[in-house]
């Protein structure tokens, strides 16, 4: 298990709940946020993948382009039923496990605090809402 702040640069939290408000009042809802991801973690990852990177050779139905073959991506994931049908590299989503699963808790973070102000605002509203049409 690697820890979080090595992945990620000190601050980017709080930034990311600054930004969340100040996006929000230029009525804009994105983020981007430069160098979240240490750059030295990224390169650490580098030479392994190279190593674990292996194409994989798919047959379409018919060939596309008259080519019958292909070498195609390194996949770590795979939904079943997927055309063409592929193996995921276990490996590879080993390497990155720690990686993607930052992302996932940055992009959810970002989430509530995008989503937050919203909930309180619209039950705020509908309490008033019903404020008023109990007071007549």
């Amino acid at each position: 298990q690697i820890d979080e702040k090595a992945i990620i640069r000190d601050g980017l939290k709080q930034e990311i709940s600054k930004q969340v408000v100040r996006k929000k009042l230029s009525k804009l809802r994105h983020l981007v946020l430069k160098e979240a991801i240490h750059p030295s973690y990224l390169d650490s990852l580098f030479p392994r993948l190279l190593q674990l990177f292996k194409p994989q050779q798919v047959m379409y139905n018919g060939g596309i382009a008259n080519i019958k073959q292909w070498k195609i991506s390194c996949y770590l994931e795979v939904m079943p039923g997927g055309v063409p049908t592929t193996e995921p590299n276990l490996d590879l989503l080993d390497l990155f496990r720690p990686l993607l699963q930052t992302c996932n808790d940055l992009f959810l973070f970002w989430y509530r605090q995008q989503h937050a102000c919203n909930k309180n605002t619209k039950s705020n509203n509908n309490n008033n809402n019903n404020n008023n049409t109990n007071t007549k």
